[in-house]
């Protein structure tokens, strides 16, 4: 008897284990649903908020082109949002002019072919920050569809296969800045001092003189100090200049028919933070002549 007393009793223990290990797996299963649940709203309420922030700046530009022909630093769509906090969530964001940078495929013209003009720029933009300017050469054989190494710098498919981990050179346009740390000599030092004053637009563009940095008008003459660039950036972060006519005895005159006053390409950074969670997104807004802007590409987290 004492003996079926005491099988009954641990039969009786372990079918209360069980049943507690059953609640306790069902309690974790139904807060990891509702974790679940919320971390895929907030995603979702971030990436609205997000693309409402587009919608907003998107009505910047236009209004923009309306009552200007040109766009310069001192304009509405240049001024850093605040951050708006409102209803359990924060939206602070940012237009940048990319047209006021240099873009590096410009380096390669329509025939697939560098552009000696560009390769120049390009190498004193590089020694104006302190670069290797033989990056300027590398850079033109990553984006030309050829896969013979440029003289007397380049590099091909020969020195990206010789890699630990092999991969091939794309040789056709960028469409990513992030693509740059697959260059060779571009490590993250070198990446994120080219960062600020490069882009990757379509081929073509021209560089708005209103909102280019010292740098990047100092890379558009060999005679043109920092000083010069620094004066010609501060008076143009004013008012913004009505024509070229400070640059044309600055530069030469192929450099001047790169040069423009007003933009078509933007980029958009927003962040939106809802309680502990981070949004970051980065939308290329481009603007037609008649006004209309449209995203050509959007990323999420990276840059």
């Amino acid at each position: 008897m004492r003996h079926q007393r005491g099988m009954a009793l641990i039969i009786g223990l372990m079918l209360v284990a069980m049943a507690t290990l059953v609640a306790v797996t069902l309690t974790f299963n139904l807060k990891l649903d509702q974790r679940r649940a919320q971390s895929l709203l907030t995603t979702q309420q971030s990436r609205q908020l997000a693309l409402a922030a587009e919608s907003w700046a998107a009505e910047i530009l236009r209004d923009d082109l309306n009552n200007s022909s040109t766009d310069h630093l001192g304009e509405e769509w240049a001024m850093q949002l605040p951050p708006v906090p409102a209803e359990g969530f924060l939206v602070q964001g940012l237009l940048e002019d990319m047209q006021g940078r240099f873009n590096l495929n410009n380096l390669v013209g329509p025939d697939g072919k560098v552009v000696p003009e560009q390769l120049a720029q390009f190498q004193r933009l590089l020694v104006a920050l302190q670069i290797d300017p033989r990056l300027a050469g590398i850079m033109g054989d990553w984006i030309d569809p050829d896969t013979q190494s440029g003289f007397p710098d380049g590099a091909e498919d020969d020195y990206y296969t010789g890699s630990d981990i092999p991969y091939r050179t794309p040789n056709t346009y960028i469409t990513a800045l992030t693509e740059l740390q697959a260059v060779q000599g571009v490590d993250d030092e070198v990446f994120r001092k080219l960062m600020p004053y490069v882009s990757t637009l379509p081929q073509g563009t021209q560089i708005n003189a209103n909102t280019a940095p010292p740098p990047v008008l100092q890379s558009l003459s060999e005679t043109m100090d920092i000083f010069q660039a620094e004066s010609l950036a501060a008076e143009a972060a004013e008012e913004g200049f009505p024509d070229l006519q400070a640059f044309q005895t600055i530069v030469e005159e192929d450099a001047l028919q790169t040069l423009t006053l007003s933009s078509d390409y933007f980029r958009l950074t927003v962040r939106v933070t809802i309680g502990t969670y981070s949004l970051t997104m980065y939308s290329l807004l481009f603007r037609d002549p008649a006004g209309q802007v449209r995203p050509l590409l959007r990323t999420f987290g990276s840059i």
